[in-house]
């Protein structure tokens, strides 16, 4: 199925009124896929399939047919293959539908190996979020977001992106809806009847920072990373400015190496 009827599939699930709407504009302009409705909120949904390049594939289905392990290496973290995959989402989000609606949302499935991990890949892209604990203490993870340059600062048109998993049989699990703070409808969003369907399953970096779950630098802070300081954290001048601002010992940052080992039963 492509990422469209999945993501129609989906959305109806969820219980959204979802008209199809066509694929280009007069001009030739690739349009979003979707508007949506639930009760008087609406928004413009773009869908986006993220899948294994056709050689990784191959070399998987190589290794199980042998009846060897097969395993997936990935790194926590930002991935330019998922911020590609945010801006051409966004770019078709700008598009002139010719409909109104209040919102304008990304809806990014994966139906590839590691999937949840990939998922967790693009939250990281998104929010430019990396996972943070003290020095010298026994370790407790905190996620920052906003460490890194984030796709949504760079989208802020894009008022949320809804992730999900394609399981087996073409069956969807939504994880999550992930929140934009950057957006000029944020706060709208927030209090909208969009975002029922999605029960606790909603992320803001916000409402995370005020409950003590995660950091977030001030805005004044440079997020550019240097070789130096992803050689030697303990110099980095966001993880000093995090440890000043929330009073807490050195900070440390770390991206996690996630794999996932496969085998093929017979």
């Amino acid at each position: 199925m492509k990422s469209d009827d999945l993501a129609q599939q989906a959305l109806t699930q969820l219980g959204f009124s979802v008209q199809k709407l066509p694929e280009s504009a007069e001009c030739g302009k690739k349009m979003p896929d979707f508007l949506v409705r639930r009760g008087v909120a609406s928004a413009l949904v773009e869908a986006k399939l993220k899948v294994d390049d056709s050689e990784k594939a191959s070399m998987r289905e190589r290794a199980l047919d042998s009846g060897e392990v097969y395993v997936s290496e990935h790194v926590l973290g930002r991935d330019e293959t998922l911020s590609g995959i945010v801006r051409n989402g966004a770019n078709q989000l700008k598009a002139d539908a010719g409909v109104d609606a209040e919102f304008k949302v990304l809806f990014v499935l994966m139906d590839c190996i590691n999937a949840y991990v990939v998922s967790e890949q693009l939250v990281d892209t998104l929010y430019g979020r990396t996972s943070v604990f003290e020095y010298g203490k026994p370790p407790q993870l905190k996620h920052c977001y906003f460490y890194r340059n984030s796709d949504f600062y760079r989208r802020q048109e894009t008022d949320a992106a809804i992730v999900g998993l394609v399981q087996p049989y073409d069956v969807i699990k939504i994880l999550r809806i992930c929140l934009n703070p950057f957006s000029p409808r944020y706060l709208k969003l927030k209090t909208s009847e969009f975002l029922v369907p999605f029960n606790k399953a909603v992320l803001d970096p916000i409402e995370e920072e005020e409950a003590g779950r995660a950091y977030i630098p001030d805005a004044k802070v440079e997020r550019k990373e240097q070789e130096f300081t992803q050689a030697f954290p303990l110099y980095d001048p966001v993880l000093h400015h995090l440890a000043e601002k929330y009073k807490t010992a050195p900070l440390v940052r770390a991206d996690f190496n996630a794999s996932e080992f496969a085998i093929r039963s017979r």
